[in-house]
């Protein structure tokens, strides 16, 4: 669902204008107002299927590759840098990914925390991200803790260049 448009307000009338002008242009700026108040409301909708707070910060942990791993290849390391909480099953589609060359067979990532899986991030032979948490809960990570991401046990040659970021809310 892409991000609904906000339509820019006409210009406000100024004490400069002649009354007639000064009428027509505070007529126009106020009309438009209840359009304003709409996709502002639109807006917010949107930000919330992504699952988040429109007030909330984010915290965002991307990484990448361009080779395909060897077999449990460690893709990614993140010291917190501050408390942060990754929503339920990474709060998808806020938590995204991309892949140019598909893998040949279903590719799982395994996110963990402090050497504790928290979730799996799995690419499909059509190139389709899953993020799933453990549980499908949200995770807390603590300043310090570590997140690593790790390949699949088996290597897969066909995949490469891959870009995922995962987004948490900071607490």
């Amino acid at each position: 669902m892409p991000a609904s448009p906000i339509t820019p307000l006409p210009p406000p009338p100024l004490r400069s204008q002649s009354p007639t002008t000064f009428s027509g242009t505070a007529e126009a700026f106020v009309e438009a107002w209840p359009t304003l108040v709409t996709e502002i409301n639109a807006f917010i909708v949107y930000l919330n299927s992504l699952g988040f707070d429109p007030i909330s910060v984010q915290y965002r942990i991307g990484f990448f590759f361009t080779t395909a791993p060897t077999s449990s290849e460690v893709l990614a390391l993140h010291i917190a840098t501050e408390d942060f909480e990754i929503p339920a099953n990474f709060g998808a589609p806020a938590s995204r990914g991309a892949v140019e060359v598909h893998p040949a067979a279903t590719f799982a990532l395994d996110v963990q925390k402090n050497g504790s899986s928290i979730g799996t991030i799995t690419i499909s032979t059509g190139g389709v991200f899953t993020f799933v948490t453990v549980g499908g809960t949200a995770k807390s990570v603590a300043e310090g803790d570590v997140i690593k991401v790790v390949g699949p046990a088996s290597a897969d040659a066909a995949i490469t260049n891959v870009a995922i970021t995962i987004v948490g809310i900071v607490q």
